[in-house]
């Protein structure tokens, strides 16, 4: 049992809508962590099944866990940003409700982020179905590295449920966008934000389980292209920044000019290289004629 007069460790901000079942084996999938000094927050996004009944009665069993309920309003940033404001940890990691962790998920990203000195952590996850892990990884390969502006301008390569971030970041960063054009990206938009104040340690083993067949799930709802998301998430982050100081806006500009660049000069090496493909085949044909 946690001391009381200690410093909660981590918050763990779980958002949920009338996933009961599968609500169940996230928690659990927490509860096993063997980084102990923690706490469960489930934001319940206004459930009609029985998630209150369930989780109310872990809380008999398990004094970490916390149920809250937030209405229904049906954008997952919303019940974040309320277990945000009632966390009560140094550390903040945020699981969807149909994800999961592996039991050392928390103990690892602490231990990275004492090494780094960084404010943001996040991992690889493997991709599962049915309850069963499918043996592959969300991002190929298990190397660790650094996330900046530079590579959040160029695609989103946080997976919400491995995320954690120092509390000190909330502030700054305002939480989770919580407008409707940012339904299902909010997150993105976050990751933003938090770049500005502090680069994001990557893990590269796959700690956090991605279930990748859900019918239900809001990351479905979203039919929009990966340009016309990273618009709108942009067009939200210049909003953010307006009165953020010149420091941060050159810092974020300095970074867009240059992935830009990147994006063009790797545009211009992908053409040369399909139009030196494209030579060979018609060589490759001509001689096959003769």
């Amino acid at each position: 049992m946690r001391d009381e007069k200690q410093m909660i460790k981590v918050s763990v901000i779980i958002p949920t809508h009338n996933r009961e079942d599968i609500l169940m084996r996230t928690i659990f999938s927490v509860q096993k962590q063997t980084e102990r000094n923690i706490e469960i927050l489930v934001c319940d996004d206004g459930s009609t099944d029985r998630t209150k009944g369930r989780v109310e009665k872990l809380c008999e069993s398990d004094t970490r866990i916390r149920y809250i309920s937030c209405g229904h309003n049906g954008r997952p940033a919303i019940p974040r940003n309320i277990g945000i404001r009632e966390a009560k940890g140094e550390w903040l990691a945020f699981l969807d409700d149909d994800d999961l962790w592996n039991p050392v998920k928390l103990e690892v990203q602490l231990h990275e982020l004492e090494k780094t000195g960084l404010k943001a952590c996040c991992t690889n996850a493997f991709l599962y179905e049915d309850g069963k892990n499918t043996g592959k990884r969300y991002f190929p390969g298990e190397e660790d590295r650094i996330y900046g502006f530079k590579d959040i301008i160029r695609a989103n390569p946080v997976i919400c449920s491995s995320m954690m971030i120092h509390r000190s970041l909330i502030e700054s960063c305002s939480g989770f966008a919580e407008g409707e054009r940012l339904a299902a990206i909010e997150d993105y938009a976050f990751w933003y934000r938090i770049c500005g104040y502090t680069e994001i340690c990557y893990v590269g083993k796959a700690l956090t389980g991605y279930l990748v067949t859900s019918s239900t799930s809001i990351r479905k709802s979203n039919a929009l292209s990966f340009e016309e998301q990273q618009a709108i998430v942009e067009e939200d982050f210049a909003k953010w920044l307006e009165d953020k100081g010149d420091e941060l806006k050159r810092k974020y500009e300095a970074e867009r000019k240059r992935s830009k660049q990147m994006i063009k000069q790797e545009k211009s090496l992908r053409q040369r290289q399909e139009l030196v493909a494209k030579a060979k085949r018609i060589v490759k044909k001509l001689i096959g004629r003769k």
